[in-house]
């Protein structure tokens, strides 16, 4: 990865976002380092991804859409109906954009960090969970979640999907599609149950 200016990027994230998500941002590259450290990912990488996922999260819907549209990036019609999962992928559009990233791995973890997918790298689990049980994190959702992050990679972004789906049926919301294969395939492909 190219050199990135970690300072830079906070100063304009501080900038950018409510003292809450700023909070929740340096809390989350805090955890994606230290699960890196954990899972052979390069912790400088997790803790730039970290700090980069939620770049968007206090854009309104409004301007989270016109952003992608004006870098002509089409969005999945689960982003245009969820305005909580948004944020991911216009976030990863503005990282490339607005703070110089370039790295491709670091671009897909921002962009799955809501919904996962499948395929998932083990930079692009380790901010799909981070997001959740870091330390600013207060949901009740995320009962047991830190705990299990102790264990196996696998096993917690299934439970965190798990914990996801269950709060999105409980609002009443649209379930991501992307979030269903994601868990299906994990349990399929990496974890092994119906092999």
């Amino acid at each position: 990865m190219r050199e990135f200016d970690i300072e830079k990027a906070k100063k304009k994230l501080k900038k950018e976002l409510s003292p809450f998500r700023y909070a929740h941002t340096l809390g989350c590259a805090d955890t994606c380092r230290a699960m890196a450290e954990r899972f052979g990912v390069d912790p400088e990488k997790a803790y730039i991804t970290g700090l980069l996922h939620d770049n968007a999260k206090d854009m309104k819907f409004a301007e989270q859409i016109a952003y992608a549209e004006g870098k002509g990036v089409q969005l999945s019609r689960t982003a245009l109906e969820s305005p909580h999962i948004t944020h991911a992928p216009v976030g990863a559009i503005r990282a490339r954009y607005e703070f110089g990233m370039e790295d491709e791995e670091v671009l897909s973890a921002i962009d799955c960090h809501t919904t996962g997918k499948t395929h998932m790298s083990t930079l692009d689990k380790i901010l799909f969970v981070a997001d959740l049980i870091e330390p600013n994190r207060d949901h009740s959702y995320t009962d047991g979640l830190r705990e299990k992050a102790k264990g196996s990679l696998d096993e917690t972004v299934l439970a965190c999907m798990d914990r996801v789906i269950g709060f999105v049926l409980e609002k009443r919301e649209l379930l991501c599609f992307e979030t269903v294969e994601a868990r299906n395939y994990l349990l399929r492909e990496e974890i092994g149950v119906y092999n």
